[in-house]
């Protein structure tokens, strides 16, 4: 899979699933991840950051904002 560069990363946490969109340098929305989960958990944030990094993401984002997604940052640590 060729390397894809991104300006925004839109992370949507909702009863029953969980979702990350990207938004690549051309500014179109690009759909990256799709899971099962528990909404704001930690676990269910940490597979799917997992499920990224073997699927080949290889570079680390540089920046994260966030409102609220308390699983979410604490899935990074």
């Amino acid at each position: 899979m060729p390397r894809k560069d991104f300006i925004g990363i839109f992370l949507l946490s909702v009863i029953g699933w969980q979702e990350v969109m990207g938004a690549p340098v051309d500014g179109r929305k690009e759909l990256l991840a799709v899971v099962v989960g528990v909404r704001d958990s930690e676990q269910s944030w940490y597979k799917l950051l997992i499920d990224r990094k073997h699927r080949g993401l290889t570079m680390a984002p540089k920046l994260g904002i966030g409102d609220g997604v308390l699983g979410f940052w604490a899935a990074l640590r």
